[in-house]
């Protein structure tokens, strides 16, 4: 049971020093964010499976066909999470799609994320402060 929750901190770990090596790609960010909610809520589970509520039977982790069974139970909890990011990730798309791209602009930089890398072109298309501002980023490193 907890050999499994080892796997999740892996995982994490490696797609934490992806994220850092790569620091514009969005694959790295969402793995890493995947892991971490995984990682939580398997660990919640793991408390129901070695601390059972009142009343209900303990697990014998012993026995090998209730070891499968957790097995089976971590790999369907890896694809609900999964499922759950994509129907998340979905409704997000759509609804930037949505928006016009001044509505994009404005919100984008009340949020600050000029000096992370993403470049949106100003109305008038001239784009020089965001260039300077994630080249002096980029120099600090």
């Amino acid at each position: 049971v907890h050999t499994l929750l080892l796997y999740l901190i892996y995982g994490a770990v490696i797609c934490g020093a992806l994220e850092i090596k790569y620091r514009r790609e969005i694959l790295p960010t969402i793995g890493r964010t995947y892991f971490t909610i995984v990682q939580g809520t398997w660990f919640c589970h793991v408390g129901f499976i070695l601390y059972p509520l009142p009343g209900m039977s303990s697990w014998d982790l012993e026995n090998h066909s209730q070891m499968t069974v957790v097995t089976t139970l971590f790999t369907v909890h890896l694809a609900v999470i999964l499922v759950f990011l994509m129907i998340l990730g979905f409704l997000i798309n759509f609804r930037v799609r949505l928006m016009n791209k001044t509505t994009v602009q404005r919100v984008m930089n009340s949020l600050n994320f000029g000096h992370e890398g993403i470049v949106m072109k100003n109305s008038n298309g001239n784009d020089e402060l965001s260039r300077a501002i994630i080249t002096e980023s980029e120099e600090e490193l």
